[in-house]
C-alpha cells in the first residue's frame, strides 16, 4: 500500500468535530441618510433651535452654502403629490424671498415641507419640534418675525464654551423682544455694516452676518439690559413674554396631542360671561387689548384667539400661558373685581338687553324717579341715546315720573340767580343789531355765560326776532355774492381753482362752497382739470418736437424721463410721436453701427499693408493683435482680411 493511501486511511479513521453551518444572509443596516446625522440643539428646552439654523449648520458640515445643500440635496420621491411640495419649496433661500423664509419656522404648509424634506435627508425624526408646527390649531400661522433676530451674548457664551453655534427658536418669535437669560433686547442689525438680513439666505451661516462675514456676537457687560431702557412694569412684561414662549417650545416634544384652537376662546367667553356681562370688546379693553384682539373671540369664528391679548391675559392673572391654550378652566378662579388696577370705566359700558331692561323697569316704580341722564350713568352708557333707541316707552315714562317729581319741577324752571341783568343782555343785543354782519343768537348768549340761548329768547323777544331776521338777509346776500363769484369763475380765463375762489371767499376749505352749490362747484372743477390736462398735453408736444428734431435722437426710455410721463401715456396720447422716436432712435442706431464697422474694416485694411509692408504674414491672429475691432464679428474680419489680401495678390 503505497504511503498517501496509509495517511488517507489514518485521516478517515479519525473522529473529527463539525462546525455550525455558517450564517451567510446578509446583516440588517438601518438605512442611510444622504446628508449627515446631525442632532438638533435643546429640543425639550426653551433654547431649542430653529429650523434655519439647523440648516445653515447641516450646510456648513457640508463645507457648503445653505444655497449649495438646497439645489444639490438628493429626495427619492415616491409618488407626484410628494414630488410636487418639495418642487414648490424651490428657491426658499434666495436673499429676497423674505415672505416665504420667514415661514419655514412657523406652523404652516411650508414648515411643514422643510421638515419633512430634511427628515429624508438627515434621518432625523425630531425636527418638527425645531418650528412652531404643534401649535398650529392654536396660534397664528404668520408669528415669526421677517428679520433675523439674535441675542449677542448668547451667541458669545456658546462661542467661549466651545458648542455648537445655533440661533434659537424663540427668537423668531414677533413678540419675543428681549433675551429671557440676559435681560437684553435682541439685535436685528449687525454692528459692523449695520445692515438687516432674512432669518434664512443663500449663505447664511450661524452667528456670521451674511454681508460682511462678521461675527454677531460680543460679551454682555449688563449696560444693554431692556431694564435701563423701559419702564420697570414694561420691562418685566417684555421679559415675561420671552419666557412664555419659550415655554410653549419647551413643552412641545411632550404634548399627547395638539392643544384645539377653542380651548382659550371658551375660557375666556366664561370669564366674559361672569364679570363683562358678555361683552368680549370690553374684556379685551380691561387687559389692554384693542378690538382686534377681541375680534378673534367672536363666536362662529374660524380665528385663532389673539396671541397678545392672551400673553397680557397670562401676564395680569398669573396664569401661564400655556394653561390658557391648553386648559378650558383656565380662567376659572380669577376675579377682576377686588383688584385694584379695575377701573370701573373700563368694565362693560355695555349690557345684555334683559338685564337693561330689568333695570329700567325697576327705575320706573323707583322713588324718588331718577332721570334718564341718571340712568344711562348707572348703566354706564355716555349719554342716553343708546337706551331711547332700544327702549323709548319705558324711557318715556322715566322721563315723564321725572319731569312730575320735586326736582323735574324745579330743573324746568329757570334759576331764581341770573347769570346776567337785562340792561347787559339788551345792550349785547342791540350791539350784535348794529353789526353789518350780527353774530348768531347762540354766541352772544355763550358770551353772557349762558349755554342755551332760550334765556334771552324768553326776556327779548323782539330783539332776537329782529337778530334773527338781519342774520337771514345778510347770508341770503352772501350766498348770492359766493354764486355770483362762483359764475364769474366760470367765464375766467384762463380757469381758476375752486380752491383760490374759496380762500378769496374768506373759507379756509372748499367743503361750505360743494355743500352750498354742488353743480356750480362740479362745472368748476371740472373746468379747471380739463384745462390743466390740455395745457400739460400741450407742454408735452412742445418737448416730442424738440426731441424729434435732434440731431442725436435719444432713445424712448430717455425721452419719457426728460418729458415726466410713462410709457403707456405718451403711446395712448401720441401714438405717432412714440413710434417715430422708436423708429428714428433704431435708425440712427442702425447707421452709426454701419459707420463703425466701416471705419473698423478701414482700419484692418491699413494694418494689412503695414504688416505686408514689413514682410509679416497678415493673418488674423496677427491683424487682431493689433486692433480687436469690437465693432465686427470674427466672419466679417476674416472676410476683409482676405479681400485685401487677395487686392494686394497675396497667397491665400
Amino acid at each position: 500500500m503505497a504511503i498517501g493511501d496509509i495517511w488517507s486511511a489514518a485521516w478517515l479513521d479519525r473522529d473529527i468535530p463539525l462546525c455550525e453551518p455558517a450564517n451567510i444572509e446578509s446583516p440588517e443596516v438601518p438605512p442611510r441618510s444622504w446628508a449627515y446625522h446631525i442632532e438638533p440643539i435643546g429640543i425639550g428646552s426653551s433654547n431649542t433651535e430653529s429650523l434655519t439654523s439647523y440648516f445653515s449648520r447641516l450646510a456648513e458640515a457640508h463645507c457648503v452654502t445653505p444655497r449649495v445643500l438646497f439645489r444639490h440635496r438628493k429626495i427619492e420621491a415616491t409618488n407626484e403629490a410628494f414630488e410636487e411640495s418639495h418642487n414648490r419649496a424651490q428657491g426658499l433661500v434666495h436673499p429676497s424671498l423674505k415672505a416665504a423664509t420667514l415661514q419655514i419656522n412657523e406652523s404652516g404648509l411650508v414648515a411643514e415641507k422643510w421638515v419633512q424634506m430634511l427628515e429624508d435627508i438627515t434621518s432625523q425624526k425630531s425636527l418638527r419640534f425645531l418650528t412652531f408646527l404643534r401649535w398650529k390649531f392654536a396660534l397664528f400661522r404668520s408669528m415669526c418675525r421677517v428679520e433675523r433676530a439674535w441675542c449677542s451674548a448668547c451667541l458669545e457664551n456658546q462661542r467661549l464654551e466651545h458648542i455648537p453655534i445655533c440661533e434659537q427658536l424663540c427668537w423668531t418669535h414677533r413678540d419675543v423682544k428681549v433675551c429671557p437669560d440676559h435681560k437684553m433686547r435682541l439685535e436685528t442689525r449687525c454692528q459692523r455694516c449695520n445692515s438687516s438680513s432674512t432669518v434664512l439666505c443663500g449663505s447664511s451661516r450661524p452667528g456670521i452676518c451674511p454681508k460682511c462675514d462678521s461675527w454677531l456676537g460680543h460679551v454682555s457687560n449688563g449696560s444693554g439690559s431692556i431694564f435701563q431702557e423701559l419702564p420697570l412694569n414694561e420691562a418685566t412684561y417684555e421679559v415675561f413674554v420671552a419666557k412664555q414662549i419659550g415655554e410653549l417650545i419647551a413643552i412641545a416634544p411632550s404634548l399627547d396631542c395638539a392643544p384645539k384652537r377653542e380651548t382659550p376662546r371658551i375660557s375666556i367667553t366664561n370669564c366674559a360671561e361672569r364679570f363683562f356681562d358678555g361683552n368680549l370688546c370690553a374684556f379685551a379693553r380691561f387687559f389692554g387689548s384693542g378690538k382686534g384682539a377681541a375680534n378673534s373671540l367672536w363666536k362662529g369664528n374660524t380665528r385663532v384667539t389673539h396671541i397678545e391679548l392672551l400673553l397680557r391675559i397670562a401676564f395680569q392673572t398669573s396664569i401661564t400661558l400655556l394653561d390658557l391654550l391648553t386648559k378650558e378652566d383656565a380662567l376659572a378662579d380669577f376675579s377682576p373685581l377686588p383688584s385694584q388696577s379695575v377701573v370701573n370705566s373700563r368694565l362693560s359700558p355695555r349690557r345684555k338687553k334683559d338685564n337693561v331692561l330689568k333695570l329700567l323697569l325697576e327705575a320706573v316704580e323707583e322713588t324718588p324717579p331718577p332721570s334718564l341722564k341718571e340712568m344711562a350713568k348707572r348703566l354706564g352708557y355716555r349719554s342716553s341715546s343708546t337706551l331711547r333707541r332700544y327702549f323709548p316707552q319705558i324711557c318715556d315714562q322715566i322721563n315723564a315720573n321725572y319731569l312730575e317729581c320735586t326736582r323735574g319741577k324745579e330743573k324746568r324752571k329757570f334759576s331764581t340767580v341770573r347769570l346776567q341783568e337785562d340792561e347787559v343782555i339788551k345792550a349785547a343785543l342791540e350791539a350784535a343789531l348794529k353789526e353789518e354782519q350780527p353774530p348768531s343768537l347762540i354766541y352772544i348768549a355763550r358770551s353772557l355765560g349762558y349755554t342755551r340761548y332760550d334765556a334771552i329768547r324768553v326776556r327779548f323777544p323782539d330783539l332776537c326776532r329782529m337778530l334773527e331776521e338781519k342774520r337771514r338777509i345778510r347770508m341770503d346776500e352772501r350766498r348770492n355774492k359766493i354764486e355770483d363769484e362762483l359764475k364769474r369763475a366760470l367765464i375766467s380765463d384762463p380757469p381758476i381753482p375752486l380752491e383760490k375762489v374759496s380762500g378769496g371767499l374768506g373759507y379756509k376749505t372748499t367743503s361750505t362752497l360743494r355743500t352750498m352749490y354742488p353743480e356750480l362747484c362740479h362745472e368748476l372743477r371740472l373746468r379747471y382739470e380739463t384745462h390743466k390736462r390740455m395745457q400739460l398735453l400741450s407742454n408735452i408736444e412742445g418737448e416730442l418736437r424738440s426731441i424729434l428734431v435732434e440731431s442725436v435722437p435719444p432713445p424712448l426710455k430717455a425721452a419719457l424721463r426728460r418729458i415726466g410721463v410713462s410709457d403707456g401715456f405718451l403711446r395712448k396720447h401720441f401714438p405717432k410721436e412714440h413710434r417715430f422716436i422708436s423708429t428714428r432712435y433704431l435708425k440712427f442706431r442702425k447707421n452709426q453701427s454701419m459707420k463703425n464697422k466701416a471705419n473698423d474694416k478701414n482700419r484692418i485694411r491699413k494694418i494689412v499693408v503695414d504688416l505686408k509692408k514689413r514682410g509679416i504674414f497678415p493673418s488674423m491672429n496677427a491683424v487682431l493683435a493689433v486692433f480687436t475691432a469690437s465693432y465686427l464679428r470674427r466672419p466679417e474680419v476674416w472676410d476683409t482680411i482676405r479681400q485685401v489680401r487677395e487686392e494686394l495678390s497675396s497667397p491665400v
